[in-house]
């Protein structure tokens, strides 16, 4: 079964060009190894990520997350089963906002759960993210 797991949380520590550079390289090789896919956002200290793939999977790869001191803060936004990966291509895309930005996508993101069901809200998410992280240019 496909699942997503959407969650934000606060860097600790400031995530400087190098550091979140690092960050995105470890991430993308530990979810190619897992078949995992999805988009980390990452705005002034703030992050939304997006997580797809087995519910296992998923389900560990976030149990690492809330056990590392990089975070704080972190809150679930959607979970549960899909029915199709939205973002099959992206092992780990990425994408560097601004604080406003991102708190306006946290915001759509929990209205679209709210809305229907977390396959639909995945779609939206998916039309919404998609032009930032495919436009935007790595670790700018």
């Amino acid at each position: 079964m496909l699942y997503s797991l959407i969650y934000t949380s606060q860097a600790t520590v400031p995530l400087d060009k190098e550091a979140r550079r690092l960050l995105l390289t470890q991430a993308r090789a530990y979810n190619t190894a897992r078949h995992l896919t999805g988009v980390l956002l990452h705005a002034d200290g703030h992050f939304l990520q997006i997580l797809e793939g087995a519910q296992e999977e998923v389900e560990a790869l976030f149990d690492r997350i809330q056990q590392d001191p990089r975070h704080e803060g972190i809150r679930v936004v959607v979970r549960g089963p899909v029915r199709r990966r939205e973002f099959p291509h992206w092992g780990m895309g990425f994408s560097q906002l601004s604080y406003p930005i991102l708190a306006r996508l946290r915001q759509l993101v929990r209205h679209s759960q709210a809305a229907v069901d977390s396959t639909r809200a995945a779609l939206s998410l998916r039309d919404l993210l998609q032009p930032f992280v495919l436009h935007a240019v790595a670790w700018e």
